[in-house]
């Protein structure tokens, strides 16, 4: 079993920033702006609904920022170490010349790097999700989406047997299992 785990340890994760930094920034800025107001009845239930949806915002994109940092940091490392990754899906990234596939863990900062040989099977998962709705006629209309899309890999490594990897739509999900079919058979 060729199982490697490579830490990004020049790297520490007090090198980003905290999300609660972000939240008092636009609840201080909301305060600014509301000053006069905030002395109203309704102003705590106004600043609430105006507070929920900034929260919302900024973790989205804090936390796609800090997903991109990651994957810039895990790339420029697997550069350095010899590595050149030809495929790339979320939190997956193969060297299809090396013939190693890597797993991108951002808890802990880390990649789980695999021979082609250690990856026992592979498939993609969905799950269907069916909506129904009425219409003002009384027409019922359902619409049939499939969310959740997946790809499950298995290993050879006992601590850790299981990835899964999202696709973002089941055809993305199609693609990526071809692509697997033809790297790791290949």
């Amino acid at each position: 079993m060729a199982y490697e785990s490579i830490r990004l340890s020049e790297l520490s994760p007090g090198e980003r920033p905290k999300f609660w930094r972000y939240y008092l920034l636009v609840l201080v800025g909301i305060y600014v702006v509301l000053w006069g107001w905030l002395g109203s009845d309704m102003a705590m239930g106004v600043l609430i609904w105006l507070c929920i949806p900034a929260f919302a915002i900024t973790y989205l994109v804090v936390a796609n920022a800090a997903r991109r940092d990651l994957l810039v940091d895990v790339r420029s490392n697997l550069t350095q170490r010899g590595y050149w990754i030809h495929h790339e899906l979320n939190t997956m990234l193969i060297d299809a010349a090396k013939r190693r596939i890597f797993f991108l863990d951002g808890a802990t900062r880390s990649c789980d790097a695999y021979d082609f040989g250690d990856i026992r099977e592979w498939e993609h998962q969905w799950v269907n999700h069916t909506e129904a709705s009425v219409g003002p006629f009384g027409n019922v209309r359902s619409r049939t989406n499939q969310r959740d899309s997946v790809l499950v890999l298995k290993t050879n490594n006992p601590a850790r047997p299981l990835y899964k990897v999202r696709t973002g739509s089941h055809a993305n999900g199609e693609l990526w299992m071809a692509k697997l079919s033809a790297l790791l058979n290949g």
